[in-house]
């Protein structure tokens, strides 16, 4: 007597049973009608998406050295809890139920808002992880310290002027050599070195290098974010290396005794040969 044996279950049954795979709206359905299931199925669903979104922010240059000292544990409860808040919200004030599925402007709005959620979700583990910033524990900056602030901003946002414009002036003149003929310049890098000094201390506190082609992070106007617990309101906005100082440099309250800074900005002339010319 042989005996009958079931044929397995494949992955894609399971899938299709559990809606892993299915649409995003009928499940959103299911869950404005209160299904606890569902909502575990979109988090399923999603669950690619938002860790992918958390190693963009974790990559992000303001907040990689704050972020990676978190357990990616706890970085990814925060933002399941931020995608069922922002799903239970979007449920409840959205009327897309009329139609069967998603169109590409509803998805990318649904996107969008989970993941200004989710962002929103760990500025708390932000300040909280952040020990390298200027600012420690809750205690208010003195009137001196906020002046001082004030005034290294206002003189470092006369530098960076200074500096894009020198760049320019670089740049086209090595982007000039490389378009004549015969010349030594193919390539080239502009590297730009900012050195901070105290009195004290003959060595540099704090060094800001950036290629030129990195210098474009000046345009942005106001560079205040949640890696900068307790900074005051300034006069002027915040430039980019002043923000660079207090969240980047690890030297604390000694930005307050900065004496001189010292900016280098060194081309390097590249000419190069290609193997085929050995042979």
């Amino acid at each position: 007597m042989t005996q009958k044996t079931e044929k397995p279950i494949s992955s894609e049954q399971i899938s299709k049973a559990l809606l892993i795979n299915g649409d995003t709206k009928l499940l959103l359905r299911k869950i404005k009608k209160g299904d606890k299931a569902a909502m575990v199925q979109l988090v399923m669903l999603n669950m690619a998406h938002i860790i992918r979104h958390l190693d963009n922010q974790k990559q992000a240059h303001n907040n990689y050295r704050v972020l990676s000292t978190i357990a990616t544990t706890a970085l990814i409860d925060t933002a399941i809890e931020a995608f069922i808040d922002s799903v239970e919200s979007y449920v409840k004030f959205s009327d897309f139920l009329e139609t069967d599925k998603f169109d590409d402007d509803e998805e990318w709005s649904f996107c969008r808002k989970y993941e200004a959620c989710i962002d929103k979700s760990i500025e708390p583990l932000l300040l909280k992880a952040n020990k390298y910033s200027c600012f420690f524990g809750n205690s208010h900056l003195l009137p001196k310290n906020v002046a001082m602030l004030n005034k290294l901003n206002r003189i470092l946002i006369e530098k960076q002027k200074m500096i894009m414009e020198r760049l320019a002036v670089y740049s086209e003149l090595l982007d000039n050599r490389i378009c004549t003929k015969n010349n030594f310049t193919q390539d080239y890098d502009i590297v730009l070195t900012i050195n901070y000094y105290t009195k004290e201390n003959g060595n540099p506190i704090h060094i800001c290098n950036h290629f030129c082609d990195e210098s474009s992070i000046c345009d942005i106007t106001d560079w205040v974010d949640p890696c900068m617990p307790l900074m005051p309101v300034l006069d002027e906005p915040c430039c980019y290396l002043l923000h660079d100082l207090i969240v980047n440099s690890r030297i604390g309250k000694k930005l307050f005794k900065i004496d001189s800074i010292w900016i280098n900005i060194k081309i390097e002339d590249q000419n190069f040969t290609n193997r085929k010319e050995f042979i």
